[in-house]
């Protein structure tokens, strides 16, 4: 008669495997996520910044040629100027910056691993001219003037 072996079940190597492999995947899907969430904010920081430099690009020339004032016009033709309007327009600044319609070929060599969208922009500190009873616009003015005096007697 032949005796059969019993042999004990196994699997211990098949459970110790699944542990490890569960345990490196959540820390690589961690660092892959973690790695997104920056992207995402120095996306973020670069869209705004473009969009601010865009705003200050539309300073006001004449202001800037006379007296040396750095202005922008928040009415944008418009009869009030409000900081609303120049909030809608940077949001509107970003947003074309956070798209992906001028990229070339971006079906074939672009994929938008972010798909960030701006919802608004909010001006926290604003200074008009007319504040103060156009107290910043005599200020900066005469500021300018006194320079351009000063620069006159150097220059003779």
């Amino acid at each position: 008669m032949t005796s059969v072996k019993k042999v004990p079940p196994g699997g211990y190597m098949t459970v110790y495997l699944a542990l490890t492999v569960t345990v490196i995947m959540a820390l690589c899907l961690a660092l892959i996520e973690g790695c997104r969430y920056r992207g995402i904010s120095l996306e973020t920081e670069c869209v705004m910044d473009i969009g601010m430099d865009s705003i200050l690009a539309e300073y006001h020339r004449e202001l800037q040629k006379q007296y040396n004032l750095f202005a922008i016009d928040c009415s944008y033709g418009t009869e009030s100027a409000s900081t609303k309007l120049t909030e809608s327009h940077l949001l509107e600044y970003m947003n074309r910056n956070f798209s992906l319609e001028d990229v070339f070929l971006e079906k074939l060599l672009y994929r938008d691993f972010f798909a960030v969208q701006a919802e608004e922009a909010q001006a926290v500190k604003a200074a008009f001219l007319t504040d103060g009873e156009g107290e910043v616009f005599r200020r900066v003015a005469v500021d300018a003037i006194e320079d351009t005096v000063e620069s006159d007697s150097y220059s003779n």
